[in-house]
């Protein structure tokens, strides 16, 4: 909570699998983010955002086992219309949270934390870069176009596996 915003990284952006294969899309922030700290990075709403990425993810994951149980979840939280990019994060990982897809002991800091200091994994390091997890295939909606295609947004694994996402993730850590 305590560092500046850094451009091009998983902090307001995300990917999933479409018809057409793999999607970006961002979270739309006001001008002056630059050098600003992360608690005070605004979104944008000039533009009907919401909407639009509703309409992507939908059209990914329609079809998918878990859709119609998470979905209206989803629409509710990129529907908040949150004010600072911080706060919107951290209702999504609540909501994992409270799904078991996350750890519910994520740390909310005062201050600035040194990576020396942390323990377990920190993401700092790999701001806009491929975590460096082997992940093993599961069933998505576009495999049979594409394979299986790592490194996608939570969404999938929660559209496609639902609460077997959970031990799907533990396996990972094992």
């Amino acid at each position: 909570m305590n560092e500046n915003f850094q451009k091009r990284t998983i902090r307001n952006r995300a990917q999933v699998s479409g018809a057409n294969g793999k999607l970006v899309f961002s979270v739309p922030l006001c001008k002056g983010k630059s050098r600003l700290p992360i608690t005070k990075v605004t979104i944008s709403y000039d533009e009907p955002w919401p909407g639009h990425h509703l309409s992507i993810i939908q059209s990914a994951y329609g079809s998918a086992p878990y859709f119609d149980y998470y979905f209206p979840q989803v629409e509710r939280i990129l529907k908040s219309r949150k004010k600072y990019l911080l706060d919107l994060n951290f209702e999504i990982l609540d909501f994992l949270g409270s799904l078991g897809y996350a750890p519910l002991h994520v740390r909310r800091t005062t201050s600035y934390c040194q990576a020396t200091d942390v323990k377990g994994l920190d993401l700092r390091k790999y701001s806009g870069k491929e975590i460096p997890i082997n992940l093993p295939a599961y069933d998505q909606v576009f495999e049979y176009k594409y394979g299986f295609i790592p490194d996608l947004s939570i969404l999938d694994l929660l559209f496609n596996l639902g609460p077997e996402g959970q031990g799907y993730l533990r396996s990972i850590r094992s």
